[in-house]
This record gives C-alpha cells, sequence and structure tokens, in this order.
C-alpha cells in the first residue's frame, strides 16, 4: 500500500495562461526519492460525484540530482475538479501524495553510446523532461533523440520553455505536429514519424514512451518488431491506457 506524503506549495508560475507550474517540496527538507520520468499522484482533496476524491498524476520534470525540490506542470482541463484546484492553490499550502512512481528510467543494462528514443505526446512531455535531464540518462544524451508529437504547443507547455530546459542534457529534441487526441488516424502517423526517424537514425537500442497510450503502445509494438528488446522499451500511459482497461 502507498504511504501518503505530504508536500507543500513553496513557488507557483503561470505559463501560456492554461498552464501552472507548482513547485513542492516535503517538510524539513526531506527528499522525495525520485527519478528522473517519475510521477508522483496527487490527492487534490475535491469530492467526486460518485464519492471519490479527484487523484491525479504528474510527472516530476526536475533535474533528480536535487531531491529537495520538484515541479509539476498543471493543465486546466475545462471545469475539471483536480486541475482547477491546483490552479487556485496558493503558496504554503499542503498537498497530500503519493509516490514516486513508474520505470520509466534506465537500467543498468542501457549503456553509454546507445541509441535511443524518447517519445513523448501531449502532457506525457514533462515526463520526458524530467527523464532527458536525469543523472542516469546524461550516459545516454548524447546519442538521445527527444520527439515531442503535439497537436499545437499552446495546448500545453510553450516549445521554447521545453527546448532551454531540455537543451543542456544534450539530447536532441524535434517537435512534430500530431493529429488531435482520439483522431482515427493518430497512431498511423505516430508511426510514421518514427519510421522516419528509424530511416535517419537506425533502429534504437532503447526507448522510452509517455503520453497517449493509444500511441505508446502502438509504437511500442512497432520497436519491438522491429527488433528493439521489449525489456529496452518503457512507457508511461497517461490516458488512453488499454492496460488499465483490460484489467
Amino acid at each position: 500500500m502507498a504511504i501518503p506524503k505530504i508536500a507543500r506549495v513553496v513557488a507557483t508560475e503561470s505559463i501560456a495562461g492554461s498552464v501552472r507550474i507548482l513547485d513542492l517540496e516535503l517538510e524539513g527538507g526531506t527528499p522525495f526519492g525520485f527519478r528522473g520520468g517519475q510521477y508522483g499522484i496527487v490527492n487534490t482533496g475535491v469530492p467526486l460525484p460518485e464519492g471519490k476524491v479527484a487523484k491525479r498524476a504528474y510527472s516530476f520534470f526536475s533535474d533528480d540530482r536535487n531531491q529537495q525540490r520538484v515541479r509539476v506542470a498543471v493543465k486546466r482541463q475545462g471545469d475539471g475538479p483536480g486541475s482547477n484546484r491546483l490552479h487556485e492553490i496558493g503558496i504554503g499550502e499542503e498537498l497530500p501524495f503519493s509516490g514516486p512512481w513508474g520505470k520509466m528510467y534506465p537500467d543498468d543494462t542501457m549503456l553509454t553510446g546507445e541509441r535511443t528514443l524518447l517519445l513523448a505526446t501531449d502532457t506525457g512531455i514533462t515526463a520526458g523532461m524530467g527523464l532527458a535531464q536525469s543523472a542516469a540518462f546524461a550516459r545516454l544524451a548524447p546519442e538521445a533523440d527527444l520527439i515531442w508529437c503535439i497537436p499545437h504547443a499552446s495546448v500545453f507547455l510553450p516549445e521554447a520553455f521545453v527546448r532551454d530546459f531540455v537543451a543542456p542534457s544534450g539530447v536532441r529534441m524535434t517537435v512534430e505536429a500530431a493529429l488531435p487526441v482520439h483522431h482515427p488516424e493518430r497512431l498511423v502517423q505516430a508511426e510514421g514519424i518514427v519510421a522516419r526517424y528509424v530511416a535517419a537514425r537506425g533502429v534504437p537500442t532503447a526507448a522510452f514512451l509517455a503520453g497517449d497510450g493509444t500511441i505508446a503502445y502502438g509504437v511500442r509494438a512497432q520497436l519491438i518488431a522491429l527488433g528493439v528488446p521489449e525489456d529496452r522499451v518503457k512507457l508511461e500511459a497517461f490516458f488512453n491506457n488499454p492496460a488499465r482497461k483490460a484489467a
């Protein structure tokens, strides 16, 4: 069972109108114990009609060399109770959460110089940002490419903001204009993007996929068919997760 923790909001920043960044710390400077690419599940405290409380997953897009503070980016989702609560929360307020969760980070078999693909869609870019900037990924960064597939950069973090964050890592970054979520040709388009990457750079030896589960699982199958070992294709599906629907 997850052990709940309490984070305190120590700073906030509004970006592009619909996105708010929260800087979080644990009481007493306790380290978060996270790796780049991981996330926490935040309890917003907002009751839902079915009697549950709104809990939402947010990736830590922070350098994991600093364990005393993490950053999360919250996109306001219309009248969504969870995201609206986090857009209103003030500095000094507390947020219960659990985590860190997720295994989308390099393991000891991934070696310096290996060709690595990071593919993120939509809001999954924060997982890619945290991974690219992490200590463990530094050995892979020189031969790594981060591809961000998003319908329009203004629907989440600005492209310049993401590029500025990723640049110190040395990871090459490309932004691809994606079809909208739920578009019937969205996966086919993403597979085409990956095919072009493979044609230009070769089949990667490892891959990390985050965001839309339809694309993440589809591209995972595509890469395995190309010869990438199954245990070297790691993913986090933050929405449209077929594995969760089947459970």
